[in-house]
């Protein structure tokens, strides 16, 4: 593990499709916010941290909990919480509900982060599209450019990729099954 990576576990929705917060849901038996900050940690970050707004229980797989800078706006609000509040060089990002998301993947986008000076971010994507919430963000080119994204109203974290260098990671359309519904929960439970 390098001490320049951190890993951060967006928890910080309003879940109204799911009709509860998604964080402390559980899949096979495994909260959400514990079973993505377990896999972050996998990826090789040396730190994992939960962006929520309710209270969580404390695990030995977490580091620590920070709420929204700005009060909840949405996935952006989270990850430039994350770039405000770390000092490592790499972040690494993971939704709390994106539970099929492997290690490897998140480990393969710090991987090319390191190794690629002119790359500001990394994102899985499949058929589905790119997916921002499982990525990780070189800090120094990608804090100034969300700070002036997001107080000039922008909101919307894939049209802040607009406007970085994003290289996109290839992988299979069921790593990025999202769950915002009990529906989708249940179906996973049932896999």
């Amino acid at each position: 593990m390098t001490d320049c990576v951190e890993g951060v576990v967006l928890a910080g929705g309003l879940g109204t499709r799911m009709g509860r917060d998604k964080a402390g849901l559980e899949l096979a038996g495994e909260a959400l916010y514990v079973r993505a900050a377990r896999r972050l940690s996998a990826a090789g970050c040396s730190r994992v941290v939960v962006i929520s707004r309710s209270d969580l229980a404390p695990h030995p797989v977490v580091d620590g909990f920070w709420r929204d800078l700005h009060g909840g706006q949405g996935p952006l609000d989270g990850l430039l919480t994350a770039l405000e509040n770390s000092s490592a060089s790499v972040i690494s990002v993971l939704g709390v509900d994106l539970p099929k998301v492997t290690a490897e993947s998140l480990r393969a986008t710090r991987e090319i982060i390191e190794t690629t000076s002119d790359v500001d971010a990394v994102v899985l994507k499949s058929d589905g599209g790119r997916q921002a919430l499982a990525s990780s963000w070189r800090r120094d080119r990608v804090l100034d450019a969300a700070r002036n994204f997001f107080s000039s109203g922008g909101r919307s974290i894939h049209r802040l990729l607009e406007v970085l260098v994003v290289h996109e990671l290839d992988v299979a359309d069921d790593v990025l099954v999202n769950v915002n519904t009990p529906e989708q929960l249940a179906a996973l439970e049932s896999e």
